[in-house]
């Protein structure tokens, strides 16, 4: 995302001299000009229209290339990248200018591509083969005002809070919802309804959902609550206002979950019983969750693919 997108941008800043005969032949045509010395571009659809001026924000989409194979696009983010277009008196980082200049040279719907050679970064990527290029292409979907694109974040920051304020109202709901199967657990009021893992995970699916099933790797976006046996909370993400997403079956959270997120349909709604030897183990996790704990987890799997 944005941090990949800067990693990439400060490498230009070790950059040698482009080899332009090897970025024109990447590209398929003769290339427009630079974007400041070193640094080749081709507009590859030549709209017009207006282009954004200084204090204009630029959306857009991007793509980065390693020769044919996609590195990274924010397009399955479903929303577009903002830039905005510094003025004479705002600082600059060097190694933004090209991407600045990039826009000044588009309008909307114009695809623009940036050429980097490998040669130029300061130590060399792994996992790149016999590769000589990295491609940055940009796609200017819209230009707002700066009054524009401050109401567009007033409208984000709005959308935010009002989803905040459900999942905090189901924070309430889904704690009351907790407390009630820890004692029916307790009970034995549950056993004909759980099924079970050969490694004794045992769950309970409210709602076996629709999507698709996660597989090892995917980053998946959740809702969950944890709690003890006796029904005491110990965390949750709707308190937080937001989802939990994390790669599963790669080691990044508990194996109670890696395994248990992987046996539900996306939209599933679930409730895990986890050992402690799929949880904390004997050990526990001071001052939380005491040792030797089994756990209580109310799962919503939203995404079983998400970015």
């Amino acid at each position: 995302m944005r941090v990949l997108l800067c990693l990439i941008l400060g490498a230009l800043m070790f950059s040698c001299k482009v080899q332009l005969n090897e970025a024109e032949q990447h590209f398929g045509g003769k290339l427009d000009g630079e974007l400041i010395p070193g640094y080749s571009y081709i507009n590859h659809t030549k709209k017009e229209g207006v282009k954004p001026v200084a204090g204009d924000y630029a959306y857009f989409n991007y793509y980065f290339m390693l020769k044919d194979s996609l590195l990274y696009t924010n397009t399955n983010l479903g929303k577009p990248e903002k830039m905005k277009i510094p003025t004479a008196d705002e600082k600059v980082t060097p190694q933004m200018v090209p991407m600045h200049n990039a826009f000044k040279n588009m309008a909307v719907g114009d695809s623009l591509s940036m050429f980097i050679h490998i040669d130029s970064f300061p130590q060399k990527p792994k996992d790149i083969g016999d590769a000589k290029y990295v491609t940055q292409t940009f796609i200017l979907t819209e230009i707002k005002s700066a009054e524009a694109y401050l109401a567009d974040m007033e409208k984000e920051r709005a959308e935010k809070e009002a989803k905040a304020a459900i999942y905090l109202a189901r924070e309430s709901e889904v704690a009351e919802m907790i407390g009630k199967t820890a004692t029916a657990y307790g009970a034995g009021k549950l056993d004909d309804q759980m099924q079970k893992t050969a490694t004794d995970l045992k769950y309970i699916i409210h709602d076996k959902g629709s999507g698709p099933i996660p597989i090892k790797g995917n980053n998946v976006e959740v809702q969950y609550y944890g709690a003890l046996t006796n029904g005491t909370g110990f965390d949750n993400s709707f308190k937080r206002g937001e989802t939990f997403k994390f790669p599963l079956g790669v080691g990044r959270v508990i194996k109670g979950w890696d395994e248990g997120i992987g046996l539900l349909n996306e939209g599933a709604k679930a409730t895990f019983f986890i050992p402690s030897h799929l949880a904390y183990g004997k050990a526990g996790a001071p001052p939380t969750i005491p040792e030797d704990a089994e756990l209580i987890f109310y799962v919503e799997l939203v995404k079983a693919k998400a970015n």
